[in-house]
Parts: C-alpha cells; structure tokens; sequence
C-alpha cells in the first residue's frame, strides 16, 4: 500500500490561517479527514471527540469532575451545524437558554468543570443551565500547549488576535455554584441563578466586553481590576455593587490603563475605544456641518437641529456577539461597527464586517472614511484621525 503523503509546512501554514479566520464564525470548511490529518501533523490530534446528541446537549451522565482541556467538537457538527447565539436582548425577555455549540443542562452528578481558555478545536459558545451540584467553574489556559510547538506557536499567534477558544458562557441554574475562575479571551457572561456564588476571579479576563450577574445575594468577591474592555457591570443592585467594590476597580483600571490621547494601540482600554469613536464621529458630523463633504454626503440641518448631536454618518460599536439586522446576511460577528443614516434615527449596520477586537473596528471606520470625497486630502487613515481631532478642537 502506497504511504500517504505527509502534509507539508506550506500547507500546515495556509490550515493555521483557515482555521484562524474559520473557528471566528463557529465552523471549519474543511473536510472531517482533511482537518483530522491536519490538526494531527499540528500536534492537536490526542483529543477526545464530545458525544453530542442533535441538540448540541453532551449526551449523560457527567463525571463529578468534567475536563474539557482535551476535549473537542465533533467536526461533522462544526462543518454542518454552524451554530451561533441568538440575539441577546431578546432572550433576556424570553428567558430561554439560548442554542450554543455546546450545552451542559440537567445534570446532578457534576460538581467541578474545567474549560481551556484557548482550545484551538474547543466550543466557543457554552451554555450550562440545571446543573444543581455543580459548584465551580474554571477557565483556564491551555496547559497541554507546551508539549507540541507548532501549536504553541499556533495558539500564540491566534489568541493576539481574540480567533479562538471560548468568547461566550452562559450559566443559569445553578444553585449550589460557589466559584467561577476565569482568564484568556471570554468576551460574553452571564450568571443567572446561582444563590450560593461567594467569589468570582475575574482579574485575568482582560478580554471581557460583557458581564450580567443576577440572582446572586452573597457574592462577596468580586475581581475585575484587570478587566480593561469592561465598563460596567449589570444585573446587581447599587448596595451589592458599592460593596463589592466593582464601580471603583472599574474607575481604577480605566484611569490607570488609558491614554485619552487619540491613538489606536493594541489592547485598547474601553475609555480609550469610546475616546477615539468620540472624535470620529464629532469630527464627521463638525466636517457636514463645514461643508466640507460636498454633494455625496449632503446634509439636512433641520435634522440637526431636531437631533442633537445627530450626524450624516455616525458610528457605533456593538456588544460583542451581538445580532444586527444586516439586510438579509443574519451574519453574527465577534465585535460589529454599526452605521447612522440620517434619515433614519435607528442605527442599520451596512458594512457587517465582523471584527475580532474593537480596535479592529475603530481601523475598519477610518478605512471607510478615507474612501470618503473629504478623505481625498489625505493618504492614512492616521491623518484622517488627526483631521477630524483638529475639526472639533
């Protein structure tokens, strides 16, 4: 029998880049035996594959302790299933637990779970929900990616860029949970229900854009002073949240970490995101009201005067994982810039570019400006930044 041919460095190099830009929307296009034989040469083959019924449940009954560090989808539903989380704001009103590429309900054996916070072939949305022993979440690094360099490398190199491992963790029902420790790239959580939850470790989540807490009457420890894309928290009450301190560590880190000087760096706090999206779009609306946008962008002062602060174009970032109504795509993304007609006060997204980090987005605005009739003057989108921070001064 003729030995089949080993994959080649180019090929494993042109996988990374796929798989890169594929596990971003939830599903590699690739064939099962093709991404098998790839994932192997990588060092990423000695992986147990989850046994999932139709409904993306793992199929019972659950160890006490469950480790998902070695765990993997199974690729047919990655290839086929495409799953991805619902809108958020309407599940909040439904109450429902929204469909996730992995789901861990109705279970009394569990009482420890471990995810890994970079799993290059793991889930990357997770919902638990009726799990009435479980008493601790832990998210943590990978700590099998010593062992194999190429993907040492590989993980490295994706996780700068928030492409893989879990962005999203929905917990709901848990009613004997004590802990939840948390680092790596987790974007999106939710704790609903967890009467007994004493400490949440949150520091090493510099990542984390979301965080609902709810139900969750002696919470005591609450870390986030590493949190540096947090701006708030929502779901406790003014007592609980001045008591757990969260609002000054918040203040804290913002101050600490922030440049406000108009620049886009990599690792961005949320003050610095919000400070530059702030003079991009006083700056465009400055530069309708000064003409200087000719006939292509013409402007309705009445409007204006009707809406304060309202503009031709002006820009928005979404919560990550957030659905918007992109006519017709129905496409989810991790971070999404969002554009104003202004006819029209509601926001509509006609670019629905899915982005992996805010900073992303704030470079994709000015890349659309610079292909603007005001943008003609200039070359970068850095001097259109300077440009419209000289319009508002």
């Amino acid at each position: 029998m003729k030995a089949e041919k080993p994959t080649s460095a180019r090929e494993l190099k042109n996988a990374q880049k796929t798989w890169a830009l594929l596990l971003e929307d939830g599903r590699i296009a690739m064939t099962p035996k093709r991404v098998a034989k790839l994932f192997a040469d990588a060092g990423l083959g000695n992986r147990f594959e989850l046994p999932l019924n139709k409904h993306m449940h793992l199929i019972g009954p659950y160890p006490k302790l469950l480790n998902l560090h070695s765990a993997r989808l199974p690729y047919c539903t990655y290839y086929e299933q495409n799953a991805f989380p619902e809108d958020f704001a309407l599940l909040e009103t439904t109450g429902e637990t929204p469909p996730a590429e992995l789901h861990l309900i109705n279970d009394e054996n569990l009482e420890e779970l471990y995810f890994p916070a970079n799993a290059l072939s793991g889930p990357n949305y997770i919902a638990l929900d009726n799990l009435p022993n479980l008493k601790k979440i832990t998210i943590t690094r990978n700590i099998e990616t010593g062992d194999y360099p190429v993907r040492n490398k590989l993980l490295t190199a994706l996780d700068d860029g928030g492409g893989i491992g879990l962005k999203w963790l929905y917990c709901k029902n848990l009613p004997n949970l004590e802990t939840i420790e948390i680092e790596g790239g987790l974007l999106w959580l939710r704790v609903q229900n967890a009467p007994k939850l004493i400490n949440m470790n949150l520091a090493n989540a510099n990542k984390l854009f979301y965080l609902h807490i709810e139900h969750a009457p002696k919470l005591n420890k609450l870390r986030v002073d590493q949190c540096i894309k947090l701006a708030k928290v929502d779901g406790l009450g003014p007592v609980q949240l001045r008591k757990l301190g969260v609002e000054n560590a918040i203040n804290r880190i913002q101050k600490s970490k922030s440049r406000f000087d108009g620049a886009i760096y990599k690792n961005m706090t949320i003050s610095d995101v919000y400070f530059v999206l702030d003079i991009i779009n006083k700056g465009w609306a400055q530069a309708a009201i000064c003409d200087l946008l000719g006939d292509e962008y013409e402007y309705d002062t009445e409007i204006f005067k009707k809406i304060p602060g309202f503009t031709k174009w002006s820009f928005k970032i979404l919560n990550p994982l957030c659905l918007v109504s992109t006519r017709g795509t129905g496409m989810t993304a991790t971070f999404e810039v969002l554009e104003r007609d202004f006819d029209n006060k509601n926001m509509f997204c006609y670019r629905s570019e899915g982005e992996v980090s805010p900073e992303n987005c704030l470079d994709y605005i000015l890349y659309a400006l610079v292909n603007s009739k005001l943008a003609k003057k200039f070359n970068t989108s850095e001097k259109m930044l300077g440009k419209l921070k000289t319009l508002i001064q």
